[in-house]
C-alpha cells in the first residue's frame, strides 16, 4: 500500500497548490522536525498537528516564492528557501500543480481616503 497522499492547499484568494506528501519518507518525527526550525514552530504543532503545520508554512513560503521567482519549485529544489525541502519528490513532498500569482492593473482597485 502506498503511503503518498494527496492534499490541495488554499489561500484565501483561490490560490492553490497542489501537493503529494510520501508519509514513508516524511513522517511525523521529520514534519516536527521540520516545523521545530520555526521560532513559532512548537506551538503550530500543538495547534495545527505536525502535518497540518508544516503544509501551512510550507504554502505561505510556497506563495511568496511564487512572486519573488520565475520558478517557485526550482527555488525549492536548489535549497535556495531556507527551512524547507526540495518539491521534486526526492524529500518525501512534490509540488504536483500550483496557481501562479499575477498582478493586473485591472484588478487593483483605488480609493481614496
Amino acid at each position: 500500500m502506498t503511503a503518498i497522499k494527496q492534499y490541495v492547499l488554499t489561500h484565501d484568494f483561490s490560490y492553490e497548490i497542489v501537493v503529494d506528501v510520501d508519509h514513508d519518507i516524511l513522517t511525523d518525527d521529520k514534519l516536527c522536525e521540520l516545523v521545530r526550525f520555526w521560532s513559532e514552530g512548537e506551538a503550530y504543532i500543538e495547534q495545527h498537528g505536525p502535518l497540518q503545520a508544516f503544509l501551512k508554512l510550507f504554502a505561505a513560503r510556497f506563495f511568496a516564492a511564487s512572486v519573488e521567482a520565475l520558478s517557485p519549485k526550482d527555488a525549492f529544489n536548489a535549497g535556495r528557501i531556507e527551512g524547507f525541502p526540495a518539491v521534486d519528490g526526492s524529500s518525501g513532498l512534490s509540488v504536483v500543480d500550483y496557481d501562479e500569482f499575477s498582478f493586473e492593473a485591472d484588478d487593483i482597485d483605488v480609493f481614496e481616503i
